[in-house]
């Protein structure tokens, strides 16, 4: 009988080593995975600028701010960590065919799309976000 009392006993203090043990990890995941959210606000602010200031120095497409002309040919200046692919997007500056400029448009969506598996959240994917969401605003829709 005295060695099951130990025995519950020290039972007893390991559930409670566990259970405090399992709330330290729980509370280090839950600071590290703040951290990353942190990382990545960082970092979107960053690339938000500078896509900003890319789409500005563009100029203007029918009418709407960001040449989306200009933006598809120096889509490889904005994200090189696409791998080459953005340097197979060739278009003239001053193409008037719309079809034209749509099929790169939509060659540069596929290229940026989230979808495509661009890696672990970090700079690269919030950068193909954000390119991708300004193209969509300079669109040729």
């Amino acid at each position: 009988m005295g060695s099951s009392g130990i025995n519950a006993e020290y039972m007893g203090s390991s559930g409670i080593n566990a259970e405090y043990m399992g709330q330290k990890r729980v509370e280090l995941e839950m600071q590290e995975s703040l951290q990353r959210e942190a990382e990545v606000l960082e970092i979107r602010e960053i690339v938000a600028r500078d896509v900003k200031q890319w789409v500005q120095d563009s100029g203007v497409f029918l009418g709407a701010a960001g040449d989306i002309r200009v933006l598809l040919s120096t889509l490889k200046d904005i994200f090189p960590e696409s791998g080459g692919a953005s340097h197979k997007i060739h278009i003239d500056l001053h193409e008037q065919d719309f079809a034209t400029v749509k099929k790169c448009y939509n060659e540069a969506r596929r290229l940026l799309h989230s979808d495509w598996g661009l890696g672990e959240p970090g700079e690269d994917l919030e950068q193909a976000r954000i390119v991708e969401h300004r193209l969509r605003e300079a669109g040729v829709q």
